[in-house]
């Protein structure tokens, strides 16, 4: 009537200003060479300081990115 149509809405995966969580991880990408780097750097000096501006997403490197690659490379 209006010439409005029915779409199904998607929920938007950003999470906004929070970083992603760990259980998320499947919708967080395109850092896949920063997490494999973490990775690397990781497994040789046990130790890794992740430093950026506010609202650069390291918090959501770390939970979203790193610690699943952990859990993926050590359950085997």
């Amino acid at each position: 009537m209006f010439g409005y149509t029915k779409t199904k809405l998607q929920k938007n995966p950003y999470p906004g200003i929070r970083s992603f969580e760990t259980e998320e991880s499947h919708l967080f990408f395109g850092r896949n060479k920063q997490i494999k780097d973490l990775y690397t750097v990781l497994l040789k000096t046990h130790f890794i300081a992740v430093t950026g501006a506010y609202g650069s997403g390291k918090s959501s490197l770390i939970k979203a990115g790193l610690i699943p690659e952990l859990f993926m490379n050590n359950s085997g």
